[in-house]
């Protein structure tokens, strides 16, 4: 979806990046500083999902608020957190289904792909975000001509969905070299 800013100079940027407008916005508050963080870690470790980890960061904040005005100190707070991630990663390892051989594993992001193809269409920039997380898969399974080939083929995506500038593109032209 895309954002629109409007800056004290007139400047107009729109853009469907989240960490493109976060950048951008000129944020005082500490608590929006750290938000502003968290996006920039998103964006230079994952290259998507900015604006996801924002609004879950937020909700994080908007939830814990009531209890720290009732006197809940922080750090009671903190170990709650970190306990609910301990128990929603204990959940999750139990529901995994674990794959032990290289092939089931390459099958089930073929499966993957082809469903996300199918319902995002050819052109989307996430197909091309997922080619290029196949390309990664096999060249780490020493299939290194495979993984060119869906690496060229993301970068074309990429290329047409949201051109050569954005940093999603830049990173699968990473993957090309």
């Amino acid at each position: 979806m895309d954002k629109l800013i409007h800056d004290d100079a007139g400047n107009v940027t729109i853009s469907n990046d989240g960490a493109t407008l976060m950048k951008q916005l000129q944020i005082v508050h500490p608590a929006g500083k750290t938000l502003v963080d968290i996006s920039m870690s998103q964006d230079a470790e994952v290259g998507d999902g900015t604006t996801s980890v924002v609004l879950l960061a937020g909700e994080f904040l908007r939830e814990c608020k009531p209890y720290l005005e009732e006197g809940v100190h922080a750090q009671v707070v903190i170990k709650s957190f970190r306990e609910a991630c301990r128990l929603a990663l204990a959940r999750l390892d139990a529901l995994a289904v674990k794959l032990d051989n290289t092939a089931d594993r390459r099958d089930l992001l073929e499966r993957a792909l082809a469903i996300d193809e199918k319902a995002l269409g050819h052109d989307h920039p996430e197909v091309a975000m997922d080619l290029s997380n196949l390309g990664i898969a096999y060249r780490a399974l020493g299939r290194a001509d495979i993984a060119s080939g869906l690496f060229e083929r993301a970068h074309k995506l990429m290329l047409a969905a949201v051109g050569p500038d954005d940093p999603k593109t830049k990173a699968i032209v990473r993957n090309l070299s």
